[in-house]
């Protein structure tokens, strides 16, 4: 036996010592990031409380691998009704993830967002698994090659 474990003698199961410095280590994170980062959510569910929880979780964790405090913004699609209102409601965002959603509601934002997400070199993500969001965004990554440009 080792030194570092002991014995239980219940169910013979051997004790580790606790180690708090990986815990410690996201605590500090989570009190001292390194900066912000801003993502504008813009979805058609954002008014419920719980509808993109496992979106928000995801971003959370990903701002602590990096150090960042992860600044979630909702912005309703609805509300994004031209270029004009995407650049208002988008423009100071560091990241935009359209996530999908079923149905026709909020379409033309969504649209909108993913356009200004790609003219304007956004860090931007859509979660399409059985959602709109792939479909939606083609036609938009397509559109500048159609012009002879080179797409995002």
């Amino acid at each position: 036996m080792r030194a570092s474990t002991t014995k239980s003698s219940a169910c013979c199961i051997y004790k580790r010592p606790t180690r708090h410095e990986p815990l410690a280590r996201v605590a500090g994170r989570i009190r001292n990031p390194d900066g912000d980062v801003h993502i504008a959510v813009v979805g058609k569910y954002v008014q419920l409380e719980d509808a993109y929880k496992s979106l928000r979780e995801s971003l959370m964790h990903g701002g602590l691998a990096h150090k960042q405090r992860t600044v979630i913004e909702w912005v309703e699609a609805e509300e994004i009704d031209s270029p004009a209102a995407a650049v208002a409601r988008l423009d100071h965002a560091d990241g935009i993830l359209v996530p999908g959603g079923f149905g026709k509601r909020g379409i033309q934002g969504m649209v909108h967002a993913i356009e200004y997400a790609r003219s304007h070199k956004f860090h931007f993500s859509e979660f399409a698994s059985a959602c709109s969001a792939r479909r939606l965004s083609m036609p938009a990554c397509l559109a500048p090659r159609r012009r002879g440009q080179h797409g995002v």
